[in-house]
């Protein structure tokens, strides 16, 4: 029983961390000021696939690849989303603060912070 409990504790503070986290993100979105309008949906595409590339959201999103990577560089300009390898084509990113929120950080061990 107290298994039970502690698990289901532990799933409502990973759920509150993530409602927490997704709301700082859409505030960040919503102040930034810009106005592409692909940026929302593709946040949202980029939550629920966490690691993805351009090619991914854009695929998930029907919004154009030049379109997908402007807005994914406004994300990663907001601390919204991360470059997780050094290349300037084919760039990958991961949604790190929801990664962590539900796995934990130290089990992120190849996921780094290459863009600031």
């Amino acid at each position: 029983m107290r298994a039970v409990i502690y698990t289901a504790n532990d799933s409502l503070k990973s759920i509150k961390s993530w409602l927490n986290i997704r709301e700082q993100n859409l505030s960040k979105i919503k102040k930034s000021g810009k106005t592409i309008k692909a940026i929302k949906p593709l946040y949202e595409a980029a939550e629920r696939l966490l690691i993805f590339d351009v090619y991914a959201v854009a695929r998930e999103t029907g919004i154009s690849y030049n379109t997908a990577a402007a807005a994914l560089k406004l994300l990663a300009e907001l601390k919204i989303v991360r470059q997780t390898n050094r290349k300037e084509r084919n760039r990958d990113y991961a949604c790190v603060d929801f990664l962590e929120c539900f796995i934990g950080q130290d089990t992120l061990f190849g996921v780094d912070d290459y863009t600031g």
